[in-house]
């Protein structure tokens, strides 16, 4: 489920956090995208400035019948290339020019191996790319 935020500039909620679960001891903020640009990598930064403490404190308030006592913000992002992938673990590959200085700073990275195709035209990878920080 999409989660409305209020947007400080406009004084509406004309932004979202891509997904919210919990429970009483757990919930997680979600967002997610396909990395495969810089253009991407920038949508992903602009999502890691909304997962942050006051917009998760003013969305926890209205949903004040469950309030679990641990709040982690979580992003993923599907990737195709094992370039972006070696980028995204430790900032290698052919994408070291992608800024990486600030990126993710605080958050616990990973990533899984999904899917391997290979035919005789293909052989690729998909690649869940992951980070996540405990924010309450």
């Amino acid at each position: 489920m999409e989660v409305p935020i209020l947007n400080k500039t406009t004084g509406k909620c004309d932004m979202h956090i891509d997904g919210y679960v919990f429970d009483n001891e757990l919930g997680i903020f979600i967002e997610s995208k396909r990395l495969y640009s810089a253009e991407k990598l920038d949508s992903i930064r602009w999502d890691l400035e909304k997962l942050n403490r006051d917009n998760f404190e003013s969305i926890l308030k209205d949903l004040s019948r469950i309030k679990p006592n641990n709040i982690f913000s979580f992003i993923i992002a599907e990737a195709w290339s094992e370039n972006i992938l070696k980028w995204w673990n430790n900032g290698t590959g052919d994408n070291e020019r992608w800024d990486r200085k600030s990126f993710l700073i605080g958050y616990e990275i990973g990533s899984i191996k999904v899917y391997h195709y290979k035919d005789f035209k293909y052989d690729n990878c998909l690649y869940w790319l992951y980070a996540y920080t405990q924010i309450i």
